[in-house]
């Protein structure tokens, strides 16, 4: 998985959390909760400490690259939604970010921070340089 695709995943987690949380929808969602559906509620509410991992690390810079680009929105601090892109994006069902694949920039601070999650649970895998 490359960062594009990663953005993507983190992209459709927002919208899974959005769609069960009508709250969530009109003011948005904290990353730890787009990140339960990614990881697992146990992984990121767990004893194991989430916060400031390389995962939580590698969510917040998937949101950051997504922020700069429009698809969301930072509404209040610490919360997140969809912005008419991401709105468009979700609704299209493009996983890979079609489009925005050329639009999407890496960083070498969040590549190598992204690069080197893995995930213990079987839900998803967090992306891992292949090459």
């Amino acid at each position: 998985m490359d960062f594009v695709d990663w953005c993507g995943r983190v992209l459709t987690a927002m919208a899974e959390v959005m769609n069960a949380s009508p709250q969530a929808r009109s003011m948005g969602t904290r990353d730890l909760e787009i990140a339960a559906v990614i990881f697992g509620q146990d992984a990121v509410f767990g004893p194991s400490g989430f916060h400031g991992s390389e995962r939580h690390g590698a969510v917040n810079d998937a949101l950051s690259e997504l922020h700069q680009l429009g698809v969301v929105e930072e509404p209040s601090q610490s919360f997140w939604r969809l912005g008419q892109a991401g709105e468009r994006a979700v609704a299209d069902q493009v996983a890979g970010l079609g489009s925005l694949r050329s639009s999407l920039r890496t960083s070498v601070d969040s590549y190598s921070r992204w690069s080197t999650v893995s995930a213990s649970t079987t839900r998803t895998t967090a992306p891992r340089r292949t090459g």
